[in-house]
């Protein structure tokens, strides 16, 4: 390993030093301004801790053992995990708040942007009105699939990425998408979609009877619909801050899957167009199984594009400003 300033290594890792501070920061003042007395953002569930120190312990692993700069490596991916595990941290409790900040009130202009934008059709009747058991549940895998997808990709990079400056933009990129979409956004365009049209909504339901077909293989083992039985039971808890969150606008699933998309290097000509069908299955999928409109996934690839976009410029312009060491560029 090649000898280096312990002040280049600083100026190196500060953007993501930086972000982390900045996700902490608005986690401490949406939970002081936001959050109402006797809750807290800052709730730790077992579930997230368990599988993000399990998986990423082992990412640490692969680090040390990869990279000749192991040891370097393996505190670096240590602030890494810890921007990640932050950052789901708080996002999953600031969403549980969504309803509470601002009521769910965008899913009937949705509703109408999806027919104006799909002429006059929603968009899931141009797959199937009544889609079969069998693409049901073809459609079902690939969107729990996901969770798999996204931390892989990251994983991935974190392991085999030579450079910090290249890694720490998908590392930003990736929190930020959860943050500023998953969060802010979603809580200004706050909407429940059209699965929950028949718990929120009123009397005027337009996807009552496709939903009414999905919910008929609801014993063929379909993992949406227990799933959106345990959304429903846990908005109905006591409990008001927890990972209970319902947010339609814009898809997190979506946006997260093309964000993998656009960080996969071109040169890696089927790794990429894999990873650009599977976010296509994903956005189908998302209408298909009523999760969201198909504005929400339009929304989530343009918002994800420039959150990349954007990372890559601000981590590019720094990177001219200082002198960074061969060993890690």
């Amino acid at each position: 390993m090649k000898s280096c300033n312990s002040m280049y290594i600083f100026q190196t890792i500060l953007p993501t030093l930086i972000w982390l501070i900045f996700v902490i920061a608005q986690g401490m003042i949406y939970d002081f301004f936001v959050v109402p007395e006797g809750e807290t953002v800052f709730h730790f569930y077992g579930l997230v801790e368990f599988l993000t120190i399990s998986i990423y312990s082992i990412i640490i692993a692969f680090g040390v053992v990869w990279k000749e700069d192991g040891y370097s490596r393996f505190f670096f991916n240590i602030l890494f995990i810890v921007v990640i595990y932050v950052t789901l941290l708080l996002y999953g409790t600031e969403k549980s708040l969504i309803e509470y900040v601002n009521g769910y009130k965008w899913d009937f202009f949705l509703y109408e942007v999806d027919l104006f934008l799909h002429f006059g059709r929603l968009p899931h009747e141009y797959i199937s009105t009544k889609p079969s058991e069998f693409f049901l549940k073809f459609i079902d895998k690939i969107y729990w699939v996901w969770f798999f997808f996204i931390y892989l990709g990251v994983s991935l990079h974190m392991i085999f990425q030579k450079s910090m400056m290249e890694l720490q933009k998908i590392i930003i990129s990736f929190s930020a998408v959860w943050i500023f979409m998953g969060v802010y956004l979603a809580t200004l365009a706050s909407s429940y979609g059209p699965i929950f049209w028949g718990d929120f909504g009123g009397v005027f339901n337009p996807y009552n009877e496709y939903i009414e077909h999905l919910k008929s293989f609801k014993s063929n083992d379909t993992q949406f619909l227990a799933f959106y039985d345990m959304l429903v039971a846990w908005r109905n808890d006591i409990k008001m801050v927890h990972a209970n969150g319902i947010s339609a606008m814009p898809s997190l699933h979506v946006a997260l899957s093309f964000l993998v998309f656009f960080q996969t290097p071109v040169h890696l000509i089927y790794l990429k167009i894999f990873t650009g069908v599977f976010s296509l299955l994903i956005l189908v999928g998302s209408v298909v199984l009523g999760w969201h409109y198909a504005v929400d996934g339009y929304v989530g690839i343009i918002s994800a594009y420039l959150i990349w976009r954007v990372t890559c410029w601000v981590i590019d312009k720094y990177q001219k400003k200082i002198a960074v060491p061969e060993w890690v560029d």
